[in-house]
């Protein structure tokens, strides 16, 4: 090889030549990815924690400071003129006699009407 022919080597891809600044970047991103497989690999957690291992979801929950305080609400529930089960945020206001109940927000519990019960049986 002559003085000077050090750049014509025929299989020679070093980082200045433009076909293999083509060919090594070609394509997908690196950092887009990346960043596809965490958002999978937390929304697959995130499904089996809601789907499949609730109790597990629920107790990392209370672990961290994500967990909403306790609320607790006031219903009353009463029977209208007509014999229909009514549950309000306020009591009766003509004297109509009513229950109260007290309703956590950490609890998924709803309270079961008289009438649903009866129709069933």
């Amino acid at each position: 090889m002559a003085r000077g022919d050090e750049n014509l080597k025929p299989f020679d891809f070093g980082s200045g030549h433009p076909a293999s600044a083509q060919s090594a970047g070609a394509g997908f991103p690196r950092w887009l990815a990346v960043a596809l497989v965490l958002v999978l690999g937390l929304g697959g957690g995130a499904a089996y924690l809601y789907y499949v291992d609730r109790d597990l979801g629920r107790e990392l929950l209370e672990k961290t400071p994500l967990k909403p305080p306790v609320s607790v609400t006031t219903a009353y529930k009463w029977k209208d003129a007509d014999g229909n089960l009514q549950i309000t945020d306020r009591p009766p206001a003509d004297g109509t006699p009513y229950e109260t109940m007290k309703i956590r927000s950490d609890a998924n519990v709803v309270p079961a009407l008289e009438s649903a019960e009866k129709s069933r049986n």
